[in-house]
């Protein structure tokens, strides 16, 4: 809950529209004081926090009716506040917004519809997890059984479901990009790249075709990890409008310049890196060490889960080099290897280069070694960051994972959890 709230707050203290985030803020506290108001401060603030978060992360789509539809049923079932009183709260905001944010030009209800439950997909598709979810699309539980409704629907269904028209337009989006996927095993990127494009201009929305998102996406490829000059990328792509595309994919954070006049060089963002991973790493056809220490981290992941068979690099040798593996590939390494080869695990955690390793790659290690129930090496490593590490946000995470660790152990061995940390 914390972590979502953080993430929800940082998000918009970094927008770039505050005047009208703490407009909407206003709006929605004022009705939510004379609608409900029996509601605390504490509530209140944090009803107009997640609102604010809702309308801002989907701000190119305030003209979808779902949109609308879904913001009430959350306040309704997450809050416990009475539909009449959601309906007022919500529309309220949405007024307010429909005056900043005129409707695109030929565009219906249908159309905004359809995109906005096509950026929902796409999110659920690329998340790691239903917290991650949750903390990136805003929504609550019956989205997320919304999504997990559609994803496990076939066409004989006929169980009651959640908002069934939702879940069949849904299940159509995915059932699409699947047979998409067979043929071009990166499409959630393209369309992740789609979504990141047009919910960041909030004035002039644009509807990106397929040739449009491709010709982008050929472009962040060319630049890559090393960057390229404008000559560079020119000498490549002469057909397109290629100043109008990096111009929007700049909007979009994806790509960022360094220099000036004829040194500028154009780079991927953290952002643009990870919309490259999957036809990077689909690129190399047999993978060496040095092709995954080299890598960025996005990148090095997506190398990790490609099929042993491919994979020249010796695992032995990759834990040696933890300390040039992103945290979240060392973390992926450990999964694998726990999973593949499970009686060589604690070799493995013995051979990692630990002194080596900053703070934030041994909370990732942390959280790892919590999903290797049975390692005593893991075990080991995670009393020693609990009592020996400088820093105090690895020690915390040191004492919940191994919390973690100890649970799903002794549930495995038929133990009964008797220690706890202090």
């Amino acid at each position: 809950m914390l972590q979502e709230f953080i993430h929800k707050s940082e998000y918009l203290k970094t927008h770039k529209y505050q005047d009208l985030i703490q407009k909407l803020i206003l709006v929605a506290g004022d009705s939510i004081v004379k609608s409900s108001p029996e509601i605390r401060s504490g509530i209140r603030k944090a009803l107009e926090l997640d609102l604010a978060y809702i309308f801002f992360r989907h701000q190119a789509w305030v003209h979808a009716p779902v949109l609308t539809e879904l913001s009430i049923d959350y306040i309704n079932s997450e809050f416990a506040i009475p539909r009449n009183d959601a309906t007022v709260i919500v529309e309220s905001c949405v007024e307010l917004l429909h005056n900043y944010i005129p409707i695109e030009k030929g565009w219906t209800a249908i159309e905004y519809d359809e995109e906005f439950l096509f950026q929902l997909f796409i999110s659920s598709a690329s998340s790691d997890g239903e917290s991650e979810l949750k903390a990136d699309i805003g929504f609550g539980d019956n989205v997320l059984k919304l999504l997990y409704s559609a994803a496990s629907l076939d066409n004989n269904s006929q169980v009651n479901i959640f908002a069934p028209e939702l879940t069949q337009s849904l299940y159509q989006m995915m059932s699409d990009i699947s047979q998409e996927m067979a043929d071009t095993p990166w499409i959630i990127d393209l369309y992740k790249l789609k979504k990141i494009v047009e919910s960041r201009d909030l004035h002039s929305k644009h509807r990106l075709t397929k040739q449009d998102l491709e010709n982008s996406f050929q472009i962040i490829n060319k630049i890559a990890w090393l960057g390229a000059s404008f000559q560079e990328l020119q000498s490549s792509f002469k057909e397109i409008k290629l100043k109008r595309i990096l111009d929007q994919l700049i909007g979009a954070e994806v790509v960022y310049i360094q220099g000036t006049g004829r040194r500028i060089k154009y780079h991927l963002s953290h952002i643009g890196i990870d919309l490259i991973s999957q036809k990077a790493a689909d690129s190399f056809s047999t993978i060496k060490i040095e092709d995954i220490l080299k890598a960025p981290g996005p990148v090095q992941i997506k190398l990790l889960q490609r099929p042993m068979a491919e994979l020249e690099a010796d695992i032995g040798e990759l834990s040696k080099n933890a300390s040039r593996l992103d945290p979240k590939a060392l973390a992926q390494l450990l999964s694998r290897v726990s999973k593949e080869n499970s009686g060589t695990i604690d070799l493995v955690l013995r051979q990692l280069p630990i002194a080596k390793l900053n703070s934030w790659a041994k909370c990732e290690l942390c959280k790892a070694l919590a999903a290797l129930p049975g390692s005593v090496a893991a075990e080991s490593l995670l009393e020693s960051f609990l009592r020996n590490d400088a820093s105090a946000k690895v020690r915390e995470k040191a004492r919940s994972s191994l919390q973690d660790w100890r649970r799903t152990s002794h549930i495995r061995t038929g133990r009964k959890e008797v220690a706890t940390y202090e």
